[in-house]
């Protein structure tokens, strides 16, 4: 049994980078609140208290060491069954911008109403609704503003076919409305990701009143666009270190 204590922030940590599925280091130190290094030490803590795995250092992709809960523990923490799972170098860098787009939305301060769900929760809310039936697209999350106001997030990194890109604005964009967004959000990667997102969007969306709006955002407006080539920083945000 293990004498390492956790407490109510590292609990809380825990379950936000559960819901997230994993994080690197330097992401886990933005959510904190502290250095990259002191969330080194968070991190040995976690996997000494058995809360990550403790014969694996995950590294998907050039760069700072992972942090992945463990399928018992994300279980446990989220309270439906989360298989194993461990991040791979194709979606590492969108998991990453996505952790760092819900911090910029939702923050990252312990103890207040959490105005961000994740696209994990999304997927096991959606498997429950449409058990045997077609899945609906899966938003990379949905966040409530201080207005009360859903809000359906896209995290777009390429740029598609235009044919693939109609298809899947059209099905976010019907997501969205069932779930009674009042806008669809996508933060784009760069121009020319933007640019296919805009015409998909007008060659497939008719919008009427009362329908979620569409908006098309620069992802550097909203976060540091941090990439696998970049050297280490010391990142710091409200709330502390853990």
């Amino acid at each position: 049994m293990s004498s390492v204590r956790l407490s109510p922030r590292d609990m809380w940590a825990l379950q936000w980078v559960a819901e997230m599925y994993a994080v690197p280091m330097w992401v886990l130190a933005l959510l904190l609140g502290t250095s990259e290094q002191n969330a080194y030490r968070v991190s040995s803590r976690w996997k000494a208290a058995g809360m990550l795995s403790s014969k694996k250092t995950y590294r998907p992709i050039p760069g700072s060491q992972w942090v992945v809960p463990t399928s018992e523990v994300a279980t446990s923490l989220l309270g439906f069954h989360c298989a194993g799972w461990v991040p791979g170098p194709k979606d590492a860098n969108h998991l990453q911008l996505t952790a760092q787009v819900r911090i910029a939305l939702a923050g990252n301060r312990p103890g207040e109403e959490d105005s961000w769900v994740s696209e994990r929760v999304l997927r096991n809310l959606n498997r429950a609704s449409t058990f045997g039936g077609a899945r609906p697209h899966l938003h990379d999350g949905h966040y409530t503003d201080d207005l009360g106001r859903l809000h359906a997030i896209e995290v777009e990194l390429t740029r598609k076919g235009s044919a693939d890109a109609r298809t899947k604005v059209r099905a976010a964009y019907d997501a969205a409305k069932a779930a009674g967004a009042a806008s669809l959000r996508y933060y784009t990667a760069n121009s020319d990701v933007a640019t296919r997102v805009i015409t998909a969007g007008k060659a497939v969306l008719r919008p009427t009143s009362g329908d979620p709006d569409f908006r098309v955002s620069p992802l550097a407006e909203l976060i540091e666009l941090k990439t696998e080539k970049d050297e280490p920083k010391r990142l710091f945000a409200a709330g502390g270190a853990a």
